[in-house]
């Protein structure tokens, strides 16, 4: 007599490739919590069975953990209460989930009420001269907005056949003009492209030789050889000799980067029908949507993994780890890339899968990108090839050039990427510096990514610590709160002074606790003093010194900023009054 098998009864489902790299990221998020300050930090319940769970804190940009923990809970353990902390105090968290068979970790960042940023300092707006005039009205709403979010903008150009050395010079002498004020890199156009070392991070003995490295002009005051023959495959860029203005390095020494670095380079794009100049204006329009909120974009994060935990690299903890960070752990989507952007918006996406220079398996290629769009804004894409991004239809460049809300793309899975910053108000530019610089501190250990032959020994594929390779495409000042800037602004002379009055606009609509922030400058290129030393209430201030013969206002919209890392203050773009005298 046969015996029937309910469908209660069936053995479970094999998880997906995306839950198997899951187990390897403790999907931490916080919750504060005021009077008297706590901070809450949770995460779901290990997948499988674990021993124990081990919580490190250190204050905001420390650079090690301590060697005695926060915490030790068991196994079972889903929460976290650390009570010893202050309101306007940013900690950070690492939470490793310790099991017989591997270790999964977390990063956090939290804070109660963390003070607002005026001054982002300098950034390098590095136009590619060939483009330059066809963009001329982006390029000024471009440096607006970014003059209106808190950097001082020099804009500089290049030529497309400039050698790296002389676009090297160029960023050297900006810095060294800005009294080391510069912060932050923006690469726009086809800017020369810098090559190093004799590396095959995708692990691909066909793809050893150099790769693209943008770091190169991330370090300000660093030496980079060119005397070395290297051990290459001889394709195109692959090739490295000596005085063939490719670098030696295949990592970067410790401590050596001073500048935030990201790039736009839609150049040699066939598979859209628009031309590099059209893909870069409609970047920069989008760019200018999101940073005023005309982007809706909803905070969760979609995972669409093919390579699952890959002998405990896990590629995928890249987005899983992260993305908690951003939104919580229920607010993460196992979804297929391309079934589901092209028509549904995500905040953040990450996708991943063996690849080509166009393509990763089971994600998508080029041509999906180009016919269907994505409306992801911010994207992280892991494969064979496509790290070496400065090729024709380049995988991951086509996010940016792609109809929909693509902002920014990065190669994350070796190395992962460090971004849970950004959930507090942090650039992403400033954390790529933290990706690239990762290895050479060392405060950002991975998960169990010990790669082991048969015979025990490292995969020759091991990438070095330290890689040359890590690279942002996209603008690297765009954080991941956009707020939406006072509208129709007015301003007059009164027997008071210069009344200045304005609306809410979409703020009001979305947020209680709206208050504002004015500003005053000489000029646009000028030091925007703030005038208001509390944030106002009501939507109208009066400047009673009129002494100054030309001026400049600027009022952003303040708000207490909630996430899945705590809370912050958060300031909208900036909206410019100039009165006529």
């Amino acid at each position: 007599m046969s015996k029937t098998i309910s469908a209660e009864s069936k053995a479970p489902p094999k998880p997906s490739r995306s839950q198997q790299s899951a187990k390897y990221a403790v999907q931490v998020s916080a919750r504060v919590q005021t009077e008297p300050t706590q901070i809450q930090l949770r995460w779901p319940k290990a997948p499988s069975p674990c021993l124990t769970h081990v919580i490190y804190r250190r204050f905001f940009g420390s650079r090690k953990w301590s060697a005695t923990p926060a915490a030790v809970l068991d196994g079972e353990a889903t929460a976290f209460t650390d009570k010893e902390v202050k309101p306007g105090v940013q900690y950070e968290y690492r939470v490793d989930r310790l099991a017989r068979d591997y270790i999964g970790r977390g990063y956090l960042c939290a804070g109660s009420e963390l003070p607002e940023v005026e001054n982002r300092g300098g950034v390098l707006l590095l136009v590619e001269s060939g483009v330059a005039k066809a963009l001329t009205n982006e390029l000024e709403r471009l440096r607006r907005d970014l003059i209106g979010d808190g950097w001082r903008v020099i804009r500089r150009e290049v030529k497309r056949d400039d050698t790296v050395a002389i676009t090297r010079t160029q960023i050297r002498n900006v810095w060294s003009q800005s009294s080391n004020e510069l912060r932050t890199v923006f690469l726009l156009g086809h800017i020369p492209v810098p090559y190093s070392g004799s590396i095959n991070p995708d692990g691909h003995k066909n793809h050893r030789g150099a790769w693209p490295a943008d770091l190169v002009y991330a370090d300000v005051d660093g030496e980079w050889t060119d005397t070395e023959t290297h051990k290459t495959y001889k394709r195109g860029n692959q090739e490295n000799v000596p005085l063939d203005g490719k670098f030696d390095q295949n990592t970067i020494a410790p401590n050596s980067l001073e500048l935030e670095l990201g790039r736009v380079d839609l150049a040699n794009m066939p598979a859209f029908e628009s031309d590099e100049v059209e893909l870069l204006r409609r970047y920069l329009q989008r760019n200018h949507d999101f940073r005023h909120g005309r982007i809706s974009a909803p905070e969760r994060g979609l995972i669409d993994d093919h390579f699952g935990g890959f002998r405990g690299e896990a590629f995928g903890w890249s987005g899983w780890s992260n993305f908690a960070a951003f939104f919580g752990a229920d607010n993460l989507d196992d979804r297929d890339w391309f079934s589901t952007l092209p028509e549904t918006a995500y905040l953040w996406a990450y996708g991943c899968g063996g690849g080509g220079f166009t393509r990763a398996n089971g994600v998508g290629n080029t041509g999906d990108f180009a016919t269907k769009g994505s409306r992801a804004v911010f994207t992280m894409l892991f494969g064979s090839y496509f790290g070496d991004w400065n090729e024709p239809d380049n995988f991951m460049r086509t996010p940016l050039a792609a109809k929909g809300y693509g902002l920014i793309c990065a190669w994350a899975g070796r190395p992962h990427w460090i971004l849970h910053p950004m959930a507090l108000g942090k650039n992403i530019g400033y954390c790529a510096l933290r990706t690239q610089a990762n290895n050479s501190i060392g405060d950002y250990p991975s998960p169990d990514n010990t790669r082991l032959t048969k015979s025990g020994k490292k995969d020759e594929s091991e990438w070095d610590p330290n890689p040359i390779h890590v690279a942002l495409m996209g603008d690297p000042t765009l954080r991941l709160h956009p707020l939406p800037p006072p509208v129709d602004a007015t301003v007059e002379k009164t027997d008071e002074g210069w009344l200045l009055r304005w609306n809410p606009g979409n703020a009001e609509r979305t947020i209680k606790e709206v208050s504002y922030l004015v500003f005053r400058a000489p000029s646009l290129n000028g030091t925007f003093r703030r005038l208001t030393e509390e944030p106002l209430k009501e939507a109208k201030f009066v400047d009673t010194d009129t002494t100054d013969t030309n001026v400049v206002y600027l009022i952003k919209t303040r708000i207490l900023q909630e996430s899945a890392s705590g809370t912050y203050f958060n300031t909208s773009q900036g909206r410019f009054l100039e009165p006529t005298r």
